[in-house]
């Protein structure tokens, strides 16, 4: 099975990826979920509770289609005050102290439970953040499942030690290794970035789409779960979403689940 999943971020951060949108980020969003629709694939998409503060409007009717489970995805993308920076630092945690954590997460709990009128099963710390006291504090929420590590060898979610199942990312991610916007090859050659479990290299559309569709393959054969990372943001900005769409009539050929709905059919065939 395949769970193709996306972030979604709220558009008064800053960052160089929106400087290349063909329209606004909501609209960049929904016409992702519309293609994901055509093709009848479920999506799971972790939103920022800010994200769902400034343009609720716009996402209202997108909360109520059955085929869509929003997750959590951070407030506001850990933007801290200096102060939370150095608690942060105390802590060894790149996503902030208990306190802040606790504060964060709860909040964009809440801001999706209002907005959906639905519990909150699936969370994704924004830039993979997590750590052992984010688990901590999600164990006592209504998540269940968490999606931040990267593995391109694991090809089944896996239940840890508090409890929560994580769904490892097990095809190589669209933003980290994709040339779009300012990540041209010059600027991807003078990054100081180590790399992640798939490398540390970038693809045009193509070379990437082929990558994942033979990734998506392997792991389906060998009877695991596909999780998928793929922003809207980056569908939009490498090339309007052509790729999307053929990424999409490709995943339709085999089954696609929400998170939740593959932690569901995993436990009723004894596999977590």
């Amino acid at each position: 099975m395949i769970c193709l999943t996306g972030d979604v971020h709220h558009y008064t951060v800053d960052t160089p990826e929106l400087r290349f949108l063909s329209s606004t980020l909501s609209e960049a969003t929904l016409t992702y979920v519309d293609i994901a629709m055509h093709y009848n694939i479920k999506l799971t998409l972790f939103f920022t509770g800010k994200s769902i503060e400034e343009d609720y409007n716009s996402y209202k009717n997108l909360f109520n289609e059955e085929n869509i489970e929003i997750g959590g995805h951070t407030y506001n993308m850990l933007r801290k005050t200096w102060v939370e920076k150095i608690m942060a630092k105390l802590f060894n945690s790149r996503y902030g102290s208990f306190f802040y954590q606790k504060k964060d997460i709860h909040k964009t709990i809440n801001v999706i439970k209002q907005a959906t009128n639905k519990d909150v099963y699936a969370w994704r710390t924004h830039s993979y953040k997590s750590d052992w006291i984010t688990y901590r504090i999600l164990k006592n929420t209504s998540v269940k499942i968490v999606s931040d590590e990267k593995s391109n060898n694991k090809i089944l979610p896996e239940k840890l030690k508090n409890g929560l199942v994580s769904f490892p990312i097990n095809v190589m991610p669209d933003h980290e290794h994709l040339y779009h916007g300012e990540r041209t090859i010059t600027h991807v050659a003078n990054l100081k970035w180590d790399g992640d479990a798939f490398g540390r290299q970038s693809f045009t559309a193509d070379e990437w789409l082929l990558i994942v569709r033979k990734q998506i393959d392997k792991i389906l054969r060998c009877g695991g779960v596909a999780t998928l990372l793929v922003h809207p943001q980056c569908m939009d900005v490498v090339d309007r979403f052509k790729t999307f769409k053929k990424l999409c009539e490709f995943i339709s050929k085999f089954n696609s689940v929400t998170l939740s709905e593959a932690l569901n059919l995993l436990r009723s065939r004894e596999l977590i």
